[in-house]
Formats: C-alpha cells, sequence, structure tokens
C-alpha cells in the first residue's frame, strides 16, 4: 500500500483541482446552486427537494462571501474523499495501479 500512496494522493489533488482549470469564469452560478445558497440564508431542517445537511453547507457558503470559488468547492472537496475512501478500498483489495487509475475515472 505504501508505494501506490503517492499515485494516490497525486490523483486526489488533480481530482479536486481539475474542475478549477476546467471550468470558464464566464459562467455564473446554476438555478439549483442559487435555490441551495437562498436555503442556507433561510435554515430549515429539510426542504422538501434536499437533505438538511445541505442548507448547512449553503450557509457555509454564504458565509465565506458567496463566490463562485466556494460554490464549487464543496463538491470537490466530496469528490476527492469519495475518491480516497475508493481507492482505500481498492488497494487494499489488492489493487495495483491500473486500477486505481480506473477508480479515478
Amino acid at each position: 500500500m505504501q508505494k501506490y500512496n503517492r499515485l494516490l494522493y497525486f490523483l486526489a489533488v488533480i481530482k479536486f483541482a481539475l474542475p478549477f482549470f476546467l471550468q470558464a469564469a464566464i459562467y455564473e452560478p446554476h438555478r439549483d446552486e442559487l435555490l441551495y445558497l437562498a436555503e442556507g440564508r433561510h435554515m430549515a431542517w429539510g426542504f422538501m427537494e434536499v437533505p438538511p445537511l445541505l442548507s448547512v453547507f449553503a450557509w457555509l457558503t454564504n458565509f465565506f462571501g458567496g463566490s463562485m470559488f466556494w460554490i464549487k468547492i464543496w463538491p470537490d472537496i466530496f469528490g476527492m474523499l469519495t475518491f480516497l475512501m475508493v481507492a482505500n478500498i481498492i488497494t487494499s483489495l489488492g489493487g495495483k495501479t491500473f486500477a486505481l487509475i480506473l477508480g479515478w475515472l
């Protein structure tokens, strides 16, 4: 497992940073993102459309300024953490480099 740690963390950083490089600066928030930010201003234990924890992250986004960076950071963080969890499962089952790259895709 130690042998693949560098590859694992390199792929996790790419998974985190790549959406920021692929996203054009001219795009504005999507209508769902605007809905989530509005729900963050009116906290409740859940709305019909979304789970309650999403409103907490929307509140944090509003607290940090509500810029596109903060709107896009949460999906990137959770995508990276999901990859790290899957990669740990892959390496514990004996997967090697090819399996890690497939898990990244």
